[in-house]
């Protein structure tokens, strides 16, 4: 009888393998739970701590999403030309494994969430939901399936802004959703384009998008988040709870950060992971530390 792979693996090479499983590079996107706090215009020590604490709950839970993905589609990424290296999809890490993990990660999230409050644990409670209705269909029904990734940015905002207390702006929200809904697009047109280019099509949702559609979308969302972010940042609300006007200097950096990533995208220069090519582009890094640095003077100067 062959051994188990857990069992087989060097232990270096076993927690390589379930950090991988984990995705460290997509807890970026937990950051979100912070914007509440920022544009809060009064950051402090409980207020920081409960939004660190409501990163690390949806950290935990968007990692054990992840291991629920590979455990449910490890057939079809071990034919995909990028994902067939993936632990679970190898065999290196066994299901029985990764499930178990997958449980304990879930309740902690839960546990830290509940520390947060009720309505805190129900925005997690939702959010493992709508993935999990996600993963064991939602994902196969075009459009439904972006608007439920799109979703789960929503929803760390949202939580962020129930962590300190603050009630989440209605233009940041739906901003929020617009620039998710392009990098989920962007991230569906470059799957469309790498599956026509290695033949591997078949491994697509039977009912999947084609490329003009995509175009469209892109150029639909790229559109309304810019706009929506203007209305935010000149929302009376917005400038009531920051204290002055200067928050629309931000706007130029989000403009350039949108533009860049169609530009990346459509140039064929995007992998099929929006995080690496957010990340690993020279201009968008730059585009966001700039953000930052500009946001931060604008709410706290």
């Amino acid at each position: 009888m062959t051994a188990d792979p857990i069992e087989r693996a060097p232990n270096t090479s076993l927690w390589r393998d379930v950090i991988r499983c984990l995705r460290p590079a997509q807890w970026v996107k937990n950051l979100l739970v912070f914007c509440g706090a920022i544009f809060s215009g009064g950051i402090n020590a409980p207020w920081f701590l409960s939004a660190l604490s409501g990163t690390i709950a949806f950290t935990l839970a968007s990692s054990a999403v992840y291991l629920g993905n590979d455990i449910k589609d490890r057939q079809i990424d071990a034919q995909h030309p990028q994902r067939r290296t993936r632990p679970i999809a190898t065999g290196r890490i066994s299901v029985s494994f990764a499930s178990a993990l997958a449980v304990v990660l879930v309740t902690i999230s839960l546990v830290i969430s509940l520390a947060l409050g009720f309505l805190f644990l129900f925005v997690i409670l939702l959010y493992l939901t709508i993935n999990t209705v996600y993963s064991l269909g939602a994902k196969r029904i075009v459009i439904l399936d972006a608007m439920i990734v799109g979703l789960g940015f929503v929803l760390r905002v949202v939580a962020g802004a129930i962590a300190v207390e603050v009630p989440p702006s209605s233009w940041i929200i739906v901003c929020t959703l617009e620039m998710a809904m392009l990098v989920v697009f962007g991230k569906r047109r470059v799957d469309v384009v790498l599956a026509e280019q290695t033949g591997t099509r078949h491994l697509l949702p039977a009912e999947w998008y084609p490329l003009q559609f995509l175009d469209l979308m892109m150029a639909t969302a790229a559109s309304a988040s810019i706009v929506t972010y203007a209305l935010y940042t000149l929302d009376p609300q917005t400038i009531m709870r920051v204290g002055n006007r200067r928050l629309v200097l931000t706007l130029p950096m989000v403009v350039y950060g949108v533009l860049r990533y169609l530009f990346l995208v459509f140039s064929d220069r995007a992998t099929a992971d929006p995080t690496t090519v957010i990340l690993g582009d020279w201009g968008l890094r730059l585009c966001g530390v700039l953000w930052i640095i500009a946001a931060v003077i604008a709410v706290y100067s």
